[in-house]
């Protein structure tokens, strides 16, 4: 997928990257099943939501974002997935339920603009 190659060449360029923490992202992943593609960034975790979501999907998102939380210690939670999903204003409305919010195309937090991915953020406090 063409985003997802441009954002980890993007996210891995930054000096801030850290390996303990890709490590430990692969790790959890790895203990949770979790295939989805995700990278670390400075101090945010990038995810981009599969096309087809398996059962259990919503306890193991829930789980990352703990997980990002506690022991990755992100500021942001990044999710990203195609604006021409079928089932996009369900995501949305899921994802904005658990405290995330739309992000403008334009804004930096957003380090490849795309006008095919819609982007939300969740801040960690």
């Amino acid at each position: 997928m063409f985003i997802w190659g441009t954002l980890i060449k993007c996210c891995n360029k930054t000096p801030e990257s850290n390996d303990v923490k890709e490590n430990l992202l692969k790790t959890f992943k790895e203990q949770n099943n979790m295939d989805w593609a995700t990278t670390f960034r400075s101090d945010g975790l990038y995810i981009e939501i599969p096309l087809h979501l398996a059962e259990g999907s919503k306890e193991k998102f829930i789980n990352t974002l703990e997980f990002a939380d506690t022991t990755l210690e992100c500021k942001h939670v990044f999710i990203f997935f195609r604006k021409n999903r079928s089932d996009r204003a369900s995501l949305v409305r899921t994802f904005m339920f658990l405290g995330f919010h739309i992000l403008s195309p334009k804004t930096c937090l957003i380090p490849i603009p795309s006008d095919d991915y819609l982007f939300m953020v969740y801040t960690n406090d």
